[in-house]
């Protein structure tokens, strides 16, 4: 589908109990616990 064709579909036919626009939402759930001082990081590297 092209980006239009999903715009389009995410305002018509719609199930009854669904409000028209596109949205997602994504929680991550970690498997154990994690420590609320830990340190996230993330490097990106580069090369020119």
């Amino acid at each position: 589908m092209t980006f239009p064709q999903v715009a389009f579909a995410a305002y018509t036919n719609l199930p009854p109990a669904m409000e028209p626009g596109p949205e997602a939402v994504y929680y991550y759930g970690p498997p154990n616990l994690t420590f609320p001082f830990g340190t996230y990081a993330c490097v990106k590297g580069l090369d020119r």
